[in-house]
């Protein structure tokens, strides 16, 4: 006799045990309906360094910047935005595809080095941006998760740049001199060489991804229950 043949039984669960009739737990979920119930519960930003170091990093000035063309990306070109934290130090904050369903987070590593004559390294092309004094990157981030930018999905893998658009406006703010933003809304329409030359100045129409909703998932869900004390985060303007 094994030694777990002679544990003792707990009261209810002697005899045989029959499957739940529940239709939440006869439930089968398909791989899309898994991965978007995992992505809700699943951090929207990720740090590759400390996040409280990054955190109150002091913000003195920022980047938007293309990087050179990719033959396996889904669009010509990727964006990401660059707070500048020192003389040549800095902190990136762009979007990536987090699964196959198109669901994405928002990743805050360290940037690329300030060049001498004020370019960033690895990149294409950067534009400068003054910001307001006395920021933190930690600010920055918060603005984008009450304003739901972190909770994004693309659609065909497109979307990348209209995320990068719609940061830009909600983040407005923070930038110094709005006419440089508006610059900014027109170049991301671009197509841009390894160099940092535009390939063409003709304008393209940015592919649009979705905004995810938490509540949304919730409502109607099988697995919802009052007990569940979920709600979706402050959303504001996120017209196009």
């Amino acid at each position: 006799m094994s030694l777990l043949s002679r544990l003792p039984v707990p009261p209810g669960l002697a005899g045989d045990v029959q499957p739940s009739r529940d239709p939440v737990h006869q439930r089968v979920y398909n791989a899309a309906e898994l991965l978007s119930i995992r992505h809700l519960f699943a951090p929207s930003l990720f740090f590759n360094n400390d996040p409280a170091y990054m955190r109150t990093a002091r913000v003195i000035g920022s980047y938007v910047a293309v990087l050179p063309p990719e033959d396996a990306s889904s669009e010509p070109n990727r964006w990401m935005l660059v707070l500048k934290t020192g003389q040549q130090t800095t902190v990136k904050i762009e979007s990536k595809q987090a699964d196959p369903l198109g669901n994405t987070v928002v990743c805050c590593s360290d940037g690329p080095h300030v060049l001498e004559a004020g370019e960033l390294e690895n990149c294409a092309r950067s534009w400068a941006l003054d910001v307001r004094p006395g920021s933190t990157v930690g600010e920055w981030l918060d603005r984008l998760v009450e304003t739901g930018s972190t909770r994004y999905r693309l659609v065909r893998g497109l979307g990348f740049l209209w995320w990068m658009d719609y940061v830009l406006h909600e983040l407005n703010s923070f930038f110094l001199g709005l006419h440089q933003i508006t610059d900014l809304k027109s170049w991301i329409r671009m197509v841009w060489n390894k160099d940092g030359a535009a390939i063409s100045e003709m304008m393209r129409t940015l592919e649009k991804g979705v905004w995810l909703e938490m509540e949304s998932y919730l409502e109607g869900a099988p697995w919802r229950s009052a007990s569940v004390g979920l709600c979706a985060g402050p959303r504001t303007n996120l017209k196009a």
